[in-house]
């Protein structure tokens, strides 16, 4: 299945090149797309049939019971939104409701925490720079956000908006700037039609969790009636203190994200054994567990443990 491209555009100016609409490359993108849908749509029927784990009963005291509501159920497949034209996005629609899926998780920022999408607030940012006489990093326009959500919506898909702050911590006046500028995205984008806004990348230890509460506190000031959640990897949340407990009871919901090897053979177990031993934390918060993408290979088998341990709230991320 074809989410991400292998191709990386090098930095270069905006408009130092023309578009050019390969149709070819839709074609295999909608190939791919169909030919892994319905292959994890078979091995997980499979898995689903034939599994023996069943997971272990607990009880828990009323104090433990969740403080926050337990997350959107949601079986969310990652799209990649550098390289995506809007006709892609609605064939990508069809197919993955076609195989089961009912939501897409959107990197809605880069490995350098710029948007990978287009929006008014995106547009006027990519002003300011080029009149800094900045480049922009993206060679090719990036699709309206918008459009994008409209589309997997026309095929019933829930939208899940994954933003990775790089500026909660905000120690200069150059920081304070940065982090209103991230604000002002996260509070645009339940009005792009995303449906939910998950936080990715909020520090959770040390001086840094006092940082992290007075971002999602702004976030919150500004968007009450939005959904917002956040996602923490599985082991913090294992350990959470006082000081972590007040961090995720200011989201409407918590993800946990779990280890995944590099490893193929190795995931199934992983993901198994990760999710069996953490009974507690999913009966006390019922979170949504979120699987790292690394490739469609290992996606495959995140996929059969998952529905080998029963679980049906998950996102690969």
């Amino acid at each position: 299945m074809y989410y991400r491209s292998n191709y990386r555009p090098k930095k270069k100016s905006r408009g130092s090149k023309k578009v050019i609409t390969v149709i070819a490359a839709v074609i295999i993108v909608i190939t791919a797309t169909i030919f892994l849908g319905n292959y994890l749509k078979g091995k997980a029927e499979y898995s689903k049939e034939n599994s023996t784990t069943v997971p272990p009963e607990v009880t828990v005291s009323e104090d433990e019971l969740s403080i926050i509501a337990a997350a959107p159920q949601v079986s969310a497949y990652p799209v990649f939104l550098e390289d995506m034209t809007l006709e892609s996005a609605y064939l990508l629609a069809e197919e993955l409701a076609a195989t089961g899926y009912t939501g897409v998780s959107l990197r809605l920022t880069d490995g350098s925490g710029r948007p990978t999408y287009s929006s008014d607030t995106t547009e006027m940012f990519n002003s300011e720079r080029a009149r800094a006489g900045e480049d922009d990093d993206h060679s090719v326009p990036l699709t309206a956000l918008k459009d994008i959500t409209a589309a997997f919506h026309s095929a019933g898909l829930r939208t899940v908006g994954c933003f990775t702050t790089w500026n909660y911590n905000a120690d200069s006046a150059s920081d304070e700037v940065l982090r209103s500028y991230e604000i002002a995205l996260v509070c645009e984008l339940p009005t792009l039609g995303i449906d939910e806004v998950v936080i990715f990348g909020l520090e959770t230890d040390g001086d840094n969790r006092t940082a992290s509460l007075e971002y999602i506190e702004k976030i919150n000031s500004l968007i009450s009636d939005s959904t917002l959640g956040v996602a923490i990897k599985l082991s913090s949340v294992k350990e959470a203190g006082t000081d972590l407990q007040i961090l995720i009871s200011k989201f409407d919901f918590l993800s946990v994200i779990l280890d995944i090897p590099e490893e193929t053979d190795k995931v199934y177990g992983a993901v198994e054994s990760q999710i069996n031993e953490s009974t507690v934390v999913l009966t006390k918060h019922s979170p949504r567990l979120v699987l790292p993408y690394v490739d469609n290979t290992i996606t495959v088998e995140e996929i059969l443990a998952i529905n080998g341990t029963h679980i049906d709230n998950w996102m690969i991320y």
